[in-house]
């Protein structure tokens, strides 16, 4: 396997990672504010969980670019057969709203069928689900802490760990999903060609 997948599956671990030190966070918090928890040691904790969460977006962009520039250049390799989605679809389908919904999906979905066949065609639909709720859940509970009155921070913290608990389940098993698509690819790509023309 490249040096591309490879760096691809170490950031979207550490996004992973990410993701479980806001999960804590969350829990931790919902202890402070509701008073289970008081020592000044669990407000530092918390502090520092949330700092390090700070570089999720960072990650996240880093993990797109590194994404879309393997997805372009293996859509280019193989050429239009087979293809549904012009090669720029690789950055674009991951961030225009409402497309993101399922382009990426037919995207890898069909370099996928282009270079390994039906190998992955029972990862298509748990991969892609599991990811759409994580990040459906992840934006509505990020936009939930970041707009909550303080007076309502209580009441909010007594259920949306809970909501960041189904997010972050869903995104380990899409990415342990997402690890073998790119895998797969990754051994795939190196039996493809350039089209040749004529």
């Amino acid at each position: 396997m490249g040096a591309l997948p490879r760096a691809m599956i170490c950031l979207s671990a550490v996004w992973l990672a990410l993701q479980i030190a806001y999960l804590v966070d969350s829990y931790l918090a919902a202890a402070l504010w509701t008073g289970q928890a008081t020592s000044a040691e669990a407000w530092i904790l918390s502090d520092t969980l949330w700092s390090i969460y700070q570089f999720t977006y960072p990650v996240m962009v880093t993990t797109w670019i590194l994404t879309s520039i393997w997805m372009y250049g293996l859509r280019t390799r193989i050429g239009p057969v087979g293809q549904r989605r012009h090669p720029l679809w690789a950055w674009f389908g991951w961030v225009i709203p409402i497309t993101w919904l399922w382009v990426p999906l037919q995207y890898v979905r069909d370099l996928a069928r282009a270079t390994v066949g039906t190998a992955l065609d029972r990862v298509w639909a748990p991969w892609w689900i599991t990811w759409l709720i994580s990040s459906i859940l992840a934006s509505i509970s990020g936009s939930l802490y970041l707009g909550v009155e303080e007076d309502q921070v209580a009441e909010l913290l007594s259920w949306l760990p809970h909501v960041d608990l189904l997010s972050t389940a869903c995104m380990g098993v899409a990415f342990i999903l997402w690890v073998r698509i790119v895998r797969t690819l990754a051994i795939g790509e190196s039996g493809v060609r350039l089209p040749t023309m004529g």
